[in-house]
């Protein structure tokens, strides 16, 4: 007898002990889709200015900081958020928040037109759109290579929204010095008084940082110009 209940209650202990390790599988919580989130291996290229940066994918988000057209962003997988319009990125020095997925272009390469230049409809010479081209300084990203064109996506200076089309290779610098030096020309020329659109000129030329890129030559001749218009020369005879 003695033994029976022995056996019974090493029989009930195991069965207690195995229902106990089952237990934390039973209460074990699924890990929401944003804890399970990593960033992936590739970026993405900004194509408008101070784009919102918000601590959730909605557009009452908290504010974080801004991106910069012509910055790169790396991407996360792809969020939820009213129908998708969010991506997840986090900047280079680590940051992460939640961008408006319309000005983040996916493995896109930022670059600006180092000239003026004609848009395609498709990437073949007969298809020239008819008074739409990008200008110098335009910053823009290169989406994807058609034999001697460029799919691009961005606005153009005369546009109202952003675009997607195509134009010929050679019209387009990638490089990082020439895109940053661009955008600050670009606010400059946009200022609407002469002489503030001198001095913002004035401050690109005298900037160090940005003495190597390909527009900097140009632009002591653009202020000689703009000077040269507030205050006329003898050249028309006048003392």
């Amino acid at each position: 007898m003695f033994r029976m209940t022995s056996v019974l209650l090493a029989f009930f202990a195991l069965i207690l002990l195995g229902c106990s390790g089952n237990k934390p599988a039973e209460t074990a919580v699924e890990p929401s889709p944003a804890e399970t989130m990593t960033a992936t291996d590739y970026t993405g290229a900004c194509i408008w200015d101070q784009v919102s940066l918000r601590g959730t994918p909605d557009d009452k988000g908290k504010y974080i900081t801004s991106i910069s057209i012509g910055q790169l962003v790396t991407l996360f997988r792809d969020t939820a958020g009213n129908g998708k319009s969010y991506l997840k990125v986090r900047l280079i020095d680590g940051t992460e928040g939640y961008a408006k997925k319309d000005f983040i272009i996916p493995n896109g390469t930022p670059s600006v037109f180092i000239t003026d230049a004609d848009t395609y409809s498709h990437p073949d010479l007969l298809n020239k759109n008819k008074d739409k081209r990008f200008s110098k300084y335009d910053i823009i990203a290169i989406a994807a290579t058609e034999g001697d064109f460029l799919e691009v996506k961005g606005k153009r200076s005369d546009g109202k929204w952003i675009e997607i089309t195509f134009v010929k290779n050679g019209n387009l610098s990638d490089d990082k010095l020439n895109i940053a030096t661009a955008k600050f020309i670009k606010q400059a020329l946009a200022e609407q008084d002469k002489d503030k659109r001198i001095k913002a000129l004035q401050a690109v030329l005298d900037n160090r940082d940005l003495s190597g890129c390909s527009f900097y030559s140009e632009l002591q001749g653009m202020i000689d110009e703009m000077n040269a218009g507030l205050n006329p020369t003898d050249s028309t005879g006048a003392n």
